[in-house]
Formats: C-alpha cells, structure tokens, sequence
C-alpha cells in the first residue's frame, strides 16, 4: 500500500510548478529496504533511517503494519529532533487510542500528527481510486490536502481529532469486512440451492456496483485468496487485527458488533486451517466448510 501511494506522489511531485509550496524530493524509507529500489529507480531519494526523513523533511507520511511498529516508528522519528511546525501524516490502522496518544507525543516537540488512512487495495491505490480519511490540526490538514488529493480519489473530513480518523477507518473497515461475510454467505446459501456463484455476481454487479463490493464479489467466485505480487491484497492475519479493534472499539464504547464477531470466528477458523497467508476475503472457505460445499484451497 505504502508503495503505491508513494508512486502517486512521486508523479504529483513531478509535476510541480517552481511557485508550488511543497519541495520536489521525495524521501523514501521502508524498514526492508529493498522495497525502496523501484521508488528510487523512479527518482526519489533513500532515507537510510527514520532520523534521515525527521532532518530532511517537514511533511511526513506513514504506512505501517500494526500499531506497534506504528508506536516505534513515531518514536523514533520524534526522538530524532524534527523541525518545529512538521506534519506527521499517520495512513496506518491502528486504534484510535494510539492516534490520541501519539499525537500528544507528537504536540510535545512541535510536530502536527494527522490521521490519514486509506481505504482500497493497493492496485486500487496506485489507479487513484483510493479514499483517505483526513483528521487532525485544520491547517495541518489544509496543508497536505494537495498531497492527499494526488494519492486518491477524494478525502473524508473526519474533523479536529486525530483519533476520529482512526475510528473512521474501523468503521469502513467493519463495512468491508461485513460486506465480504454477506458476500460469502449469499453466494454459498445459493450454491446449495441451485443458483450458481456467477449469477449471484451477477446480480451484486448490477444492484450494488462498486470496484469494493463487486471486487470482493468477484475473487469470491474465482476462489482468488492467494497474494501475488501483483495484488497482495490484504492477508488474514491483518484483518484479524483490524477487526479485532473493531470489536474493542465496539466494547469500549458500548456499541456491539455481532457481524464483527462472526467475521472474526471465520477468519480464525481459515487461519486454524493454515490459511494465514491468504487474504482476508478467504474467510468465505469458513462458510463453506460449514455449509459442506467444497474448499478450493485448504483441503
């Protein structure tokens, strides 16, 4: 994910007239470091460490895995002495407990800490047909809105709170998780009544057209769960974290989530089957096992 929305704004920085506000380098930083080499190849410029982006960068954005590589890579980069004033762009899903804390650590040295994440696969990403969420400082967000409108296809205003940007993204992640369970279970209710996989497709893509809904919709129909490099999709194991979250959020804040729950039962069971490497949309192998429908994968 982190690459293509880098790919977008090395093209955005290209384009950039001399009276644009933003500098026309882009600094690139990956804890793996060879999946910078392409970004590199295309023009912008390794930083070797954390503190490499904290001393050459006053605009700094985030996609990281969990929230503890999130709480590391923040510390790190505060620790490093960033100039008063930087912006800290977060795009990972965490919980928003963490925005909120992070972003107190972060008013402490001077920086602005936004929430921004995004939604859509990174293919999806890389064709501009991502949606970002934006919460945090006004003029922060202001300020990076150029930034945020390259990467995607529009922004979501979740308002002055880092947290609020968190939340949002576990919310439209329990829409998509949910949407792949009702896929899941449509698709397999008419399997076992005659009604082919294709034709419920068909019918999602006429009466909810959407690259999500018919997207998910369709890999359910062609079993497509396995990542290639092409499409990495989303792997199991983090979308057991997103929706555990999600189902903290909704016990903390007295708000249940019973699809969340069975969603969460499918994947564990998909992950006790040794499917941990999939993506998160093979949950649907769960449904028809339970179904007695036969598995594509996982046998």
């Amino acid at each position: 994910m982190g690459t293509s929305m880098a790919t977008n704004l090395l093209e955005f920085l290209s384009k950039l007239s001399p009276d644009d506000p933003f500098e026309r380098q882009l600094h690139v930083h990956n804890r793996t470091q060879s999946k910078t080499d392409k970004l590199v190849s295309q023009g912008a410029v390794l930083a070797p460490s954390v503190a490499d982006l904290a001393s050459a960068c006053t605009i700094v954005f985030s996609m990281l895995l969990n929230d503890a590589a999130v709480t590391s890579t923040v510390e790190a980069f505060l620790s490093a002495d960033p100039k008063p004033g930087t912006v800290f762009v977060d795009c990972s899903t965490v919980y928003p407990n963490l925005s909120e804390d992070l972003s107190h650590k972060a008013a402490e040295k001077g920086v602005l800490y936004l929430t921004s994440p995004i939604f859509g696969r990174p293919d999806a990403v890389l064709a501009h047909r991502g949606l970002l969420v934006s919460a945090g400082d006004p003029a922060a967000r202001e300020r990076v809105r150029p930034l945020l409108e390259a990467i995607g296809q529009g922004i979501l205003d979740c308002g002055d709170d880092p947290r609020a940007g968190s939340a949002m993204k576990l919310v439209g992640n329990f829409f998509i998780s949910s949407w792949i369970e009702l896929a899941a279970e449509g698709m397999t209710l008419g399997e076992k009544n005659g009604v082919a996989r294709e034709t419920v497709l068909d019918f999602i893509t006429r009466l909810f057209p959407g690259f999500i809904t018919t997207g998910y919709a369709k890999a359910l129909v062609a079993d497509k769960f396995t990542p290639t490099p092409e499409d990495p999709g989303f792997n199991l194991e983090g979308g057991m974290k997103d929706v555990g979250h999600m189902q903290r959020l909704g016990r903390e804040s007295g708000a249940p989530l019973p699809v969340a729950d069975i969603v969460q039962e499918h994947m564990q069971q998909v992950k006790n089957m040794g499917g941990a490497g999939l993506d998160w949309s093979s949950l649907s192998l769960a449904v028809r096992k339970e179904a007695g429908l036969p598995l594509s994968h996982l046998q």
